[in-house]
C-alpha cells in the first residue's frame, strides 16, 4: 500500500527541483521525508474504492493540506500541482504530470465532511506535516479538520464566482463593448480587471462573506441587464450561460450549508 500511495521520487523532478530550490524548501523536505513521515501511517480512513486510484487520493489529501497552508483556492492549487516543481517534488510526481481538474478538490472536501474516519486520518496527516513547519502561521495551527476544510471551500467558491464574472465581462466586452460600457458599474474594472490582486480573496470569514455578497449583487445586476436587453447574441454567450449556472450552484450550496 505504501508504494502505491507514493512511488519513488522521479529522477526528472529531483534534478529540476534541486537545481532551483535549496534544502530549506519545505516541500522538498516533505518529498525527502515521505517514508519517514508516513511509512507506518494508517490510511484506512481514506477512500480507496479503486486500488489504482490510491495514489491520486493521497495527492488530493496532501494538496488539500497544502492549499490550506498557502490559502490557495482550488483553481490555483490545481495549477500549482501542474506547474510548481516543489509541489511535484513533495508529491513524488513527474515533471510532465498533467495534474487534475480543480473540481476534484471540491468533491474530495464534500466527501471528507461526511466521513468521520477520513477526517481523523487527515487530521493525523496534518499533525505530522505541521511538525515540520507546513502551518507557519499561529492562526492556522491547532484548527480542527472541519474548520480548515470549510475555510478552503469558502475561498475556492469565492474565487469561482469572481473568475466566472470576470470571464463573462471579458466575453461581453468582445461581443458588444458599447452595451457593456452603458450598463457597467464604476467599481467593476478594479474588482474584475486582469490585474486585480488575488490576495483580495484572502482575509477573515466576514470579509470573504462580504465580498461574496458584493459579487453576487454585481452578478444580479449584470444578469438583469442581459435579460432586459433581450439580445440572443449577448445572453447566448457561453461565458454568460456558465455564469448563470455557477451562481445557481453557489446559491444552492449556500442553502445546503456547503
Amino acid at each position: 500500500m505504501l508504494a502505491t500511495l507514493f512511488p519513488p521520487l522521479p529522477e526528472d523532478t529531483a534534478r529540476a527541483a534541486k537545481s532551483v530550490f535549496n534544502i530549506e524548501n519545505l516541500y522538498l523536505a516533505i518529498g525527502d521525508e515521505l517514508d519517514a513521515l508516513f511509512g507506518e501511517f494508517c490510511w484506512d480512513g481514506l477512500p480507496v474504492l479503486d486500488a489504482k486510484r490510491a495514489s491520486h487520493v493521497f495527492v488530493l489529501a496532501m494538496v488539500t493540506l497544502f492549499q490550506f497552508a498557502e490559502e490557495l483556492p482550488d483553481r490555483q492549487a490545481a495549477e500549482a500541482v501542474r506547474a510548481r516543481m516543489d509541489w511535484k517534488y513533495a508529491l513524488h510526481l513527474s515533471l510532465n504530470d498533467p495534474g487534475f481538474d480543480p473540481a476534484e478538490l471540491h468533491e474530495f472536501r464534500r466527501w471528507l465532511l461526511h466521513d468521520c474516519a477520513a477526517q481523523q486520518t487527515l487530521t493525523r496527516l496534518l499533525v505530522r506535516l505541521e511538525k515540520i513547519g507546513l502551518l507557519g502561521s499561529r492562526e492556522k495551527r491547532g484548527r480542527d479538520m472541519t474548520t480548515f476544510v470549510t475555510a478552503v471551500e469558502a475561498l475556492s467558491r469565492l474565487d469561482n464566482v469572481l473568475e466566472g464574472m470576470r470571464r463573462a465581462l471579458e466575453a461581453l466586452a468582445a461581443q458588444n463593448p458599447e452595451w457593456l460600457l452603458a450598463i457597467s458599474l464604476p467599481h467593476w474594472y478594479e474588482r474584475y480587471g486582469r490585474n486585480a490582486a488575488a490576495s483580495g480573496l484572502r482575509g477573515s470569514k466576514d470579509k470573504q462573506e462580504a465580498l461574496t455578497q458584493a459579487i453576487g449583487a454585481d452578478i444580479g445586476h449584470l444578469l438583469r441587464a442581459i435579460a432586459e436587453a433581450a439580445c440572443p447574441a449577448i445572453g447566448g454567450l457561453p461565458e454568460v450561460q456558465a455564469l448563470q449556472r455557477l451562481w445557481q450552484q453557489e446559491s444552492a450550496s449556500r442553502q445546503d450549508g456547503f
